[in-house]
Order: C-alpha cells, then sequence, then structure tokens
C-alpha cells in the first residue's frame, strides 16, 4: 500500500510567505531595488572646495603682488668700485708729524639700475688713514670731478686726484703710521666719496667709504716712496643716505 505525500498546505494553514537572503519578505513578492548613493551632495562639496581654492589662490597673489610693486618700482643705487690707488712722492717726516703726497685713484661708478638715469651734481673722494674717517685721520681731498650722468646698466670710469698736498698729521695718527711704514713696508687707507645724485626715485646726499686699503711702499723707508694699492679692485659700502627731496 502506497503514501503519497501532498505539498499543498494543510487546510486554514497559509503558505509561509517568500523571503530575501536577509530574512525579510520583499515587497510584492519582487527583491528590492538596489539602493543609490545620494551624488548631489558630493557634487555640491567639490564645488564649494574648488571655490575655496580660487579664493585662497587669489587671495595669496594679491598679497605677492603688494609685496612686488615696492620692490620692483624701487630704483636702485649706484655701486662703486676701487680699481686702483697710487701715491707718489710720499714723504713722512716722523719728527715733525709732516705727510706729503701725491695720490692717484682710478674708480669704477655704476648705475645698477635697468630703468632710471642718475645725474651726479657733485662726487668729493677723500683719503684717510686706517680704518678710522674721523677729522683726525684725514690725509687729502681729492680735486673736484665735474659733474656727470648715467644711463641705466651704464659704467662710468673716474680718476681722482690729490697733488702736492700738505697734512699736519695728528699726533696720534702719526704715532700709528710711522711704525706701520716701517715695519710692515706699507699703510694701511681708507677713501670716502661723498656723492650727490639726482634721478627720478631719489634726490639726496649718498656717503660711501672703503676701509683696509694696504699700499705698498718702495723703496723701504726714506726720504720719498711710491706706492701701489694691493688686492683690488674693490667694492664701497654705502654708509649713509640723507634724502633731498
Amino acid at each position: 500500500m502506497s503514501v503519497q505525500l501532498s505539498s499543498n498546505p494543510p487546510v486554514g494553514v497559509s503558505p509561509p510567505a517568500p523571503q530575501n537572503a536577509a530574512g525579510n519578505p520583499p515587497a510584492g513578492g519582487r527583491p528590492p531595488p538596489p539602493v543609490r548613493p545620494n551624488n548631489r551632495r558630493g557634487g555640491r562639496d567639490k564645488v564649494v572646495f574648488a571655490l575655496f581654492l580660487v579664493i585662497l589662490l587669489g587671495v595669496a597673489a594679491m598679497i605677492c603682488l603688494i609685496l612686488l610693486v615696492p620692490l620692483l618700482a624701487r630704483e636702485r643705487k649706484p655701486e662703486i668700485l676701487i680699481n686702483s690707488l697710487s701715491v707718489s712722492s710720499f714723504n713722512l717726516n716722523g719728527s715733525s708729524s709732516q705727510l706729503s703726497a701725491n695720490w692717484t685713484m682710478e674708480l669704477l661708478v655704476v648705475n645698477v639700475d635697468s630703468r632710471y638715469h642718475i645725474q651726479y651734481e657733485s662726487f668729493d673722494v677723500f683719503v684717510f688713514y686706517g680704518r678710522g674717517f674721523d677729522d683726525e685721520f684725514f690725509l687729502a681731498k681729492a680735486k673736484d670731478i665735474p659733474s656727470f650722468d648715467q644711463n641705466p646698466r651704464t659704467g662710468t670710469k673716474l680718476v681722482a686726484e690729490a697733488r702736492g698736498q700738505k697734512q699736519n698729521l695728528n699726533s696720534r695718527v702719526a704715532g700709528l703710521m710711522v711704525p706701520e711704514q716701517h715695519k710692515n713696508g706699507s699703510i694701511t687707507i681708507g677713501l670716502q666719496l661723498q656723492v650727490h645724485v639726482i634721478s627720478s626715485q631719489f634726490h639726496g646726499y649718498m656717503i660711501f667709504t672703503c676701509s683696509d686699503l694696504k699700499v705698498v711702499l718702495f723703496p723701504p723707508p726714506s726720504s720719498v716712496q711710491t706706492g701701489t694699492m694691493i688686492g683690488g679692485p674693490k667694492k664701497f659700502n654705502l654708509r649713509s643716505f640723507s634724502s633731498s627731496l
């Protein structure tokens, strides 16, 4: 006797509803639609970030422009070098502290600016002993150099001469110069320039200095010597500028 099993549920019992992988019944017996990410918010975030980056770059560009414009508009001061210095008829009398000498200096004046013209109304050259530029160390003043002017990016050679000048030295200066002359066969010289300049960007007086210039004297100490600077060319330092605008 065979028994047949029925797949129908018992009377009064409902069949179980189909379920998805999570164990929840699908709507209408169908699987739920896939969940799509909300791209609208992500796009808005990208736009905000891009605007922030543009504003930041704009502010940085403005700051750089504000800092660079004054530097570009400012005219550069001239540069001056001592190419050579020689002395002749050098006679230092240690007992009377009197010095007589002829000084000849070759200078190179350079307008390093690429845009502006410079006019030199006056150009005075002073010779000092040692590293000091006080009156007590003063030795000679070169004769006046005629006024001249320069175009941008040009250089001018000048020859400054102080001839036949006698100077009564301060006893302290003579006490320093004579031993240096006898011991080293040389003396230490400093130069000072007082320059009156005019340009479209500045107008005033500049003071340049150049110290520690070694002048070797020959022959050995005698009544009259000649000498030449060693270690050149050497650049002057701009010590001060007084604007007269």
